[in-house]
């Protein structure tokens, strides 16, 4: 069984209502937000209906993203974890271990050509890093990059 993942950088826009129905409709079963203005108990609540599935919120220190899974967080623990950046150890049972990397990625508003080029980099180092500890280079990189916009 495939599992399924929904990103969305919500630009802090109060979307519950339009995300439950994607996540039901499509049977997410890991959705990451970014710039998530929404606490997560109420994201709860509106994905939590009476009938529906039964979602977590899987807590990190990360202030960039939030994530909400159909398993409970212990399957879905943080091994890395920065202002911009989380990286979860997702273990399913009965299926094959992955990283999951999410990141909220610094814009050109704010950062130059050659500092985005930085944080690339350091991304890429962190997650050869994250994957030597783990033993494995089964990595999922979603998110919000921002490096091929420009303002």
């Amino acid at each position: 069984m495939a599992t399924t993942f929904l990103f969305w950088n919500l630009n802090q826009k109060p979307l519950q209502s339009v995300i439950a129905s994607l996540v039901l409709q499509y049977e997410v079963d890991v959705l990451m937000l970014a710039e998530c203005s929404i606490p997560p108990d109420v994201l709860l609540r509106t994905l939590n209906r009476p009938g529906e599935a039964d979602y977590h919120y899987a807590p990190g220190i990360c202030e960039k993203i939030q994530i909400f899974t159909r398993f409970t967080a212990k399957f879905v623990q943080p091994v890395f974890e920065a202002n911009r950046l989380t990286i979860r150890h997702l273990k399913l049972p009965g299926q094959t271990d992955v990283l999951l990397a999410v990141i909220h990625g610094i814009s050109k508003r704010n950062y130059s050509d050659e500092g985005q080029i930085f944080e690339a980099e350091k991304l890429s180092n962190t997650i050869k890093n994250t994957e030597r500890r783990i033993g494995h280079t089964r990595t999922v990189l979603v998110g919000d990059l921002n490096i091929l916009v420009k303002d």
